[in-house]
């Protein structure tokens, strides 16, 4: 038994179907404010012919909120962002991490963006370049908050360059929350 928050992406292959998931031991500890583990990325395979299912894990790293470009979604996505989960030196206390992570989801290789000492991040959005077809060509964005300062800014990574220094940061006037979940919406899809 196991327990998943929040599916990276799934898609169908003939009669079976693959998803991406962060997976944990299970949800809560003693209280619903309690997260009892971290979850970690797994591959799990569904056989609809044999009535099997076979998982596999794909790192060992603690992290959630896992996206793939919005394009690609329900497609075989080759990469994922996940934000880290745990503290400083990847420690098992969940929490906001102080990473986003990109990986190939066939090879399991794995980007990191480190956000910074004291520095806790959300969810990992893709935005991707309106001018450009490939799955990863255009930006990560998310709001992180320094627990040093209380200051809040977005920054936008570049997905292909994934471990540079962000190529826009906005700083906020005022401490904005580094919540669960976002979307991007070019202005096209708003017409």
């Amino acid at each position: 038994p196991c327990y998943v928050f929040h599916p990276v992406n799934a898609f169908e292959e003939g009669e079976k179907i693959v998803l991406y998931v962060s997976r944990q031991p299970e949800a809560f500890g003693s209280s619903s404010d309690d997260y009892a583990e971290v979850g970690r990325l797994w591959r799990w395979t569904i056989d609809l012919a044999s009535g099997t299912v076979t998982e596999e894990q794909i790192d060992d790293r603690p992290g959630d909120f896992g996206r793939v470009a919005d394009s690609v979604v329900g497609l075989d996505a080759n990469y994922g962002y996940l934000m880290a989960m745990a503290g400083e030196g990847n420690s098992e206390e969940p929490v906001y991490g102080s990473a986003l992570w990109k990986y190939d989801l066939h090879t399991g290789k794995c980007w990191e963006h480190h956000l910074g000492e004291g520095v806790r991040g959300g969810e990992p959005v893709f935005a991707a370049d309106p001018e450009s077809n490939g799955e990863d060509e255009g930006w990560i964005i998310t709001i992180v908050h320094s627990e040093t300062t209380g200051s809040s800014k977005m920054i936008i990574v570049d997905a292909q360059d994934f471990e540079s220094e962000p190529i826009a940061t906005i700083h906020l006037p005022q401490r904005v929350p580094y919540g669960a979940h976002g979307s991007w919406i070019p202005d096209t899809s708003l017409l």
